[in-house]
């Protein structure tokens, strides 16, 4: 299938940002993993790096993403609401990317073109097995952390802290779980926290009064 890298590289895209939330954590992990195998099998430099990009905008939309939790402060809404609601479009949004592929595959089909006979190792029950390793555990994350939210067993809060120890657990069973790696991942996310905190902040003190919320002093309403 022509573009079939760039389709593995939206819907893991897509899987990335429902587990980690953040757009950089992504798109660096995307380019690390897909730039070398796409330009390796001809792609063309200008559509992979902006596939790579487009996969790493879904972070910003799909839940758990950061940004919708910037939202629902600043729209007084609750989080597991935004998640909610932003589930539909982010579908819709990989849809488009995955469209665009299929239009770019007809119109210019040298920028996308099908992985070569001899890259194709594996088939039937040795490829289903190697893919279902590698998806049913990111799942299972992505539910510890957006499933238990919809089916209202925890909180945003508590399902974040479940999908740390989810994420933790899965790298153990992996055998990747070195104290190198856990010191780094707390040192990331402390530095990611601090800079959520400073945007809550400036949006608070720098936000201009809302036309209709009046404050209360001496007994009288003012603007």
């Amino acid at each position: 299938m022509r573009g079939g890298l760039s389709y593995a590289v939206i819907f893991v895209g897509a899987i990335l940002g429902a587990i980690t939330g953040t757009v950089a954590a992504s798109v660096i992990a995307m380019g690390v993993i897909s730039m070398t195998p796409m330009l390796k099998y001809g792609y063309s430099t200008r559509h992979t790096m902006g596939v790579i990009a487009a996969s790493g905008t879904i972070t910003q939309l799909i839940p758990p993403s950061l940004v919708l939790i910037v939202l629902a402060d600043q729209l007084g809404k609750s989080v597991g609401e935004m998640y909610a609601g932003a589930i539909g479009p982010s579908i819709i949004q990989v849809a488009l990317f995955c469209i665009w592929v299929a239009i770019l595959s007809i119109v210019r089909p040298q920028d996308v073109p099908a992985l070569p006979i001899e890259a194709r190792t594996l088939h039937g029950w040795a490829l289903w097995k190697k893919c279902l390793r590698g998806i049913i555990p990111s799942l299972g994350l992505i539910f510890l952390v957006l499933g238990t939210i919809g089916l209202g067993l925890a909180t945003p809060t508590e399902a974040g802290a479940m999908g740390v120890v989810g994420a933790i657990a899965l790298a153990a069973f992996y055998g990747s779980l070195t104290w190198p790696l856990l010191y780094e991942g707390m040192a990331s996310t402390m530095r990611l926290t601090a800079m959520v905190v400073f945007i809550l902040i400036g949006a608070r003190v720098f936000l201009p009064g809302v036309p209709g919320r009046g404050r209360q002093k001496s007994g009288s309403r003012t603007c």
